[in-house]
């Protein structure tokens, strides 16, 4: 089965950036794991979609062991992730840094 192709916007890529070099400083190859749990999402929602609950019009993912968040939307065949927000963040504030 094919997957649905994936975009990631500069906004949640710069997240994704500045996470790993957190986790990297804490502890060599922790920024790595991290990472890897993102693209293990990434690659569940391209060919799941739907797999994660929709939460105001977005759906919310959850990658394992790491305290992050991510809302994404399908359309057609191409699923964008607008942005990731580390939980102890403004839970009102991931609507405000989609729009």
């Amino acid at each position: 089965m094919m997957g649905n192709r994936i975009a990631i916007t500069q906004e949640a890529k710069a997240k994704l950036a500045e996470a790993f070099q957190w986790y990297e400083s804490k502890e060599a190859g922790l920024g790595h794991e991290f990472l890897r749990a993102f693209s293990a999402c990434f690659e569940l929602i391209q060919r799941h979609p739907d797999i994660f609950p929709v939460v105001k019009g977005y759906r919310k993912g959850l990658p394992r062991k790491f305290p992050y968040t991510f809302f994404y939307r399908c359309d057609d065949s191409l699923v964008t992730v607008y942005q990731i927000f580390h939980c102890s963040e403004d839970s009102q504030k991931w609507q405000k840094g989609i729009v």
